[in-house]
Formats: structure tokens, C-alpha cells, sequence
């Protein structure tokens, strides 16, 4: 999605255009690149077992999407437009905080440890409750 993103600020980057980039480095199916889970089971091994922010995998995902913005960014960096440009990052929803056993088939890298945790926020995705609801966001305006 990043190249694709990248290729049509390239492509356009002479006039005014809206780009909506939706990442789905973060949701289901829920893999990523072996070296990094590596990377972070490492990390993981060191933090408690009752921390609710260290599942491997998701922290793999989660670079990948970093990785990605940071691409777009430099792309309209690259392009000349940063100073006419208004970047706006924003979640759909609160992240998967439940563990069902079905999620964890064939996932070794997963262990039991849900993908992601919204504490100290009650609930996440497909929930009534703050850890779904509210959302974290930030804008970058460089006008």
C-alpha cells in the first residue's frame, strides 16, 4: 500500500490531490516478517510474563506500518510538497485485546499473550467501551 501510495504522490505531486492511505499492516491476517518477530520475542522474553504489551508478532506489524508512514513521508518530503501538505493519522477502532484460542491456531510466535492490550482502558475492538471507542490520534500540518 506504501509503494502504491508513493507512486501516486510522484505521480501528482504538480497540483493539489487527496490521498487516503488506509494500512493494514495491523489487522488480520496477522503476520509478518520472521526476522523482526524474532527481533521482538527477544525484546519480549525480557518484560514480564503478566505484560500486556509484549506479544511479538503485533510489535512486528506495528514496525512495518511505522516503516511504511515513514516512507510516505519522505516520499512528499522527497517531492517537494511537505510545506503545502497536511498528514492526519488516525485508528479506526481500539486494537484486539481478547484471546480466543481459535485466533492462536498454528501461531507459535503468538504464544497466549492477546495481540494487543488497551490498558488501563476497559474493552477494545467490537466493544461499547473506551478501549474501543477512543482513539489515539496526531496531525502534522506543515502549511
Amino acid at each position: 500500500m506504501a509503494t502504491e501510495a508513493i507512486k501516486f504522490i510522484q505521480a501528482n505531486k504538480q497540483h493539489p490531490f487527496y490521498l487516503n492511505y488506509w494500512a493494514f499492516s495491523v489487522h488480520g491476517p496477522y503476520d509478518s516478517k520472521k526476522a523482526l518477530i524474532e527481533r521482538y520475542k527477544q525484546k519480549a522474553a525480557t518484560l514480564p510474563n503478566d505484560s500486556p504489551q509484549r506479544n511479538a508478532l503485533y510489535a512486528a506489524m506495528m514496525q512495518c506500518l511505522d516503516d511504511a508512514v515513514g516512507r510516505v513521508v519522505q516520499a512528499i518530503d522527497d517531492a517537494g510538497i511537505a510545506d503545502r501538505t497536511i498528514i492526519v493519522f488516525f485508528s479506526d477502532n481500539g486494537g484486539v485485546h481478547w484471546a480466543h484460542p481459535e485466533y492462536y491456531k498454528g501461531k507459535t510466535e503468538w504464544g497466549d499473550t492477546p495481540i494487543t492490550s488497551n490498558l488501563p482502558l476497559r474493552g477494545g475492538k467490537a466493544t461499547i467501551y473506551e478501549g474501543g471507542t477512543r482513539e489515539p490520534a496526531s496531525s502534522s500540518g506543515r502549511a
